[in-house]
């Protein structure tokens, strides 16, 4: 398994919440978040494709699940790790964009 990539992360938070410094591991349970968030997004897009007799998943068919998944994510935080949960879901986009300019980069 690949090294989680915390220097990326980390700017990434800072970026989002300048006024903000993140606790010790804390990149860590951000980023596992965000792993769970993008296999329950690609698992339900994946269902919704056969479902439609498709082959591949398309923009089409992540864009349709996205807001159920998001939806769904954002109420299973509670009270307490609300904020947790509002700040991933936040960094979702900024995580997924920067990892995806580097893989179309290199």
């Amino acid at each position: 398994m690949n090294k989680p990539p915390r220097t990326a992360l980390r700017k990434i938070v800072a970026n989002e919440e300048p006024n903000k410094t993140l606790a010790s591991k804390v990149d860590l349970l951000l980023y596992a978040d965000y792993l769970i968030f993008m296999r329950r997004l690609s698992e339900e897009a994946s269902r919704l494709a056969a479902s439609q007799g498709d082959r591949r998943v398309t923009e089409e068919h992540i864009d349709a699940v996205a807001d159920e998944v998001e939806d769904n994510r954002a109420g299973a935080h509670d009270e307490s790790a609300g904020s947790v949960g509002q700040l991933t879901t936040r960094l979702g986009s900024a995580f997924s964009a920067s990892f995806a300019g580097k893989l179309c980069s290199a």
